[in-house]
């Protein structure tokens, strides 16, 4: 058998054959025929993404083996100040918002109701392996909106959204966890991911008062042998028997880096293993008794040598302006260049050129005089490269227990991300706070289509978003407002032109001493059905 180009596979019947001096010579040509192609449609896969269970204050109990964790139970999230939320929005692949089209008056089959299942993975809690109930409103249209209880949200979990002959669905997954008060103050937003056999993440610090815990998901049903790689400002860091873990099928291993990192301030991850898994980090810095900052950093692109950030969300404050930066991670040893421009409302705002970054570890580059509002970051290097964005909020100077008085801090970690090629689903559960898209232009002036969904599923007038060249969009409720849907609780963007527009979602929640934000990158994918033809030669 033999695959050749086209999709197309080939079956042939081999002549016999004479071996003369070493050389295979023909001695009878065989009679062939073709018969008629078989058409035969590979069936799409399913979409199953795994979301890393919620944000969680270490206790000082690590275990040598493995680097296990265990918590606190005193710390544990879910108290009265926490809201936990695991949301989804999937779509099916025969949808026609898909393709930004006003489809309130289409009848459909009751058969394109989505299927959504979830489960829970055996995590680090201890909990077992166990499918869930998901609550959700699914509709003839295709669509199905909804997430986990509370309870459910504790833990790690896989959500699948099972394909049709059509296609395979879109969907995308937040698990939120937002706290007003005490050591886990912040508002967190992990994306739940689709499994990866090679990952990069950038962001975290281990320096001291800091935190940074790498979180590996595996939903498969093989055991996956994961290794990975940490670079810092200094360098490559050394691991030594830290620098492979096994996760078992159906769970979750987490490890501390600052057990295997220096003392640092930037901190880059690349995970590769042999099964597909998922990787976040959870990151969070104490100064004393006062929380600096807690969030899920999720994977960037692979290295490029040109990368776009959306979602850059600066504040207001003269600390979230000074705050403000972007961590290269160059993963490859020789050292080079990059131009960050930060691309704003109105088009280009500041550039910041030939930014020198070394090979083979993190560089800070701080995006100082950046005014506040809402960015893509559009980066160039003449080396392959990675990044993110970090952004803060400043609250309220307060006396801590020790009498030090300090401004809580929440951070925001942006990372690098592709461009839309095809629509983008976006969740917006009630959590507290207030959410945005962020649509980046990374080259031509284009324009977006976005339809609002409400609780119900039920699907608002398409709006069409015009965006200049080099420029950042906000949409937020009020910008959906000639959707006709009062309180979306979900929207679908698509791109007029794929691959011309980067997006990210950012949450603001207001806690009673500042401002809590988080961030996300979103993907946008084309979702078709495969077909193989099958041609078999005979004699």
């Amino acid at each position: 058998m033999q695959r050749v180009g086209g999709g197309t596979v080939a079956l042939a019947l081999m002549a016999p054959v004479a071996i003369v001096s070493g050389y295979a010579v023909v001695t009878n040509f065989p009679q062939v025929s073709q018969i008629a192609p078989l058409h035969m449609v590979l069936p799409p896969d399913n979409t199953v993404v795994a979301c890393p269970g919620p944000v969680r204050t270490l206790s000082q109990e690590v275990t040598a083996a493995g680097n296990q964790v265990a918590y606190d139970p005193q710390f544990a999230p879910i108290d009265n100040a926490s809201k936990l939320s695991t949301a989804f929005l999937t779509v099916s692949a025969n949808s026609n918002i898909l393709s930004g089209t006003d489809q309130r008056n289409t009848t459909f089959a009751a058969t394109s109701k989505p299927q959504i299942l979830a489960q829970s993975l055996a995590g680090e809690t201890g909990s077992s392996l166990r499918n869930l109930q998901p609550v959700a409103n699914t509709t003839d249209s295709g669509i199905g909106l909804g997430g986990l209880s509370v309870e459910d949200s504790q833990q790690p979990v896989s959500i699948t959204s099972q394909a049709t002959v059509l296609g395979s669905p879109a969907m995308t997954a937040f698990q939120t966890t937002v706290t007003t008060t005490g050591d886990l103050r912040s508002a967190a937003l992990a994306t739940c991911s689709l499994p990866q056999l090679e990952t990069y993440l950038v962001g975290g610090r281990t320096d001291i008062g800091s935190s940074s815990r790498l979180v590996l998901t595996n939903t498969s049903t093989r055991a996956a042998s994961v290794s990975f790689d940490v670079w810092d400002q200094q360098g490559a860091v050394p691991l030594g028997t830290l620098a492979s873990v096994t996760v078992p099928a159906g769970s979750q291993r987490a490890i501390l880096l600052e057990g295997a990192s220096r003392t640092a301030g930037s901190l880059g991850v690349r995970v590769n293993s042999n099964v597909p898994v998922n990787a976040a980090i959870q990151t969070n810095t104490m100064s004393g008794l006062v929380p600096m900052g807690l969030e899920m950093i999720n994977p960037a692109t692979a290295p490029d040598v040109k990368q776009s950030i959306p979602a850059v969300s600066v504040g207001a404050s003269a600390e979230g302006a000074a705050n403000s930066r972007v961590d290269i991670m160059v993963p490859g040893g020789t050292p080079g260049a990059v131009t960050v421009t930060a691309l704003g409302l109105n088009g280009v705002t500041k550039t910041y050129e030939n930014m020198p970054v070394t090979g083979a570890t993190v560089t800070q580059i701080q995006l100082t005089d950046l005014p506040q509002g809402e960015y893509t970051l559009s980066i160039t290097g003449d080396v392959p490269f990675t990044a993110a964005a970090r952004s803060t909020r400043a609250g309220t100077k307060n006396a801590d227990l020790l009498g030090t008085v300090t401004a809580p801090e929440d951070i925001a970690w942006s990372p690098a991300s592709a461009p839309l090629i095809g629509p983008a689903v976006v969740p917006l559960p009630d959590v507290g706070g207030t959410w945005q898209v962020d649509v980046g232009t990374v080259s031509q002036a284009t324009s977006v289509t976005v339809i609002a969904i409400d609780n119900s599923g039920n699907v608002g007038v398409p709006v069409r978003i015009n965006l200049a060249a080099n420029s950042t969009a906000p949409i937020g409720v009020q910008a959906l407002a000639a959707s006709g849907i009062a309180q979306p609780m979900g929207m679908v963007v698509v791109p007029d032109l794929p691959g011309t527009v980067v997006a990210g979602t950012v949450l603001s929640v207001q806690a009673p001493d500042g401002e809590l934000i988080a961030s996300a990158p979103l993907r946008g994918e084309q979702y078709t059905q495969i077909a193989t033809d099958l041609r078999v030669n005979t004699r």
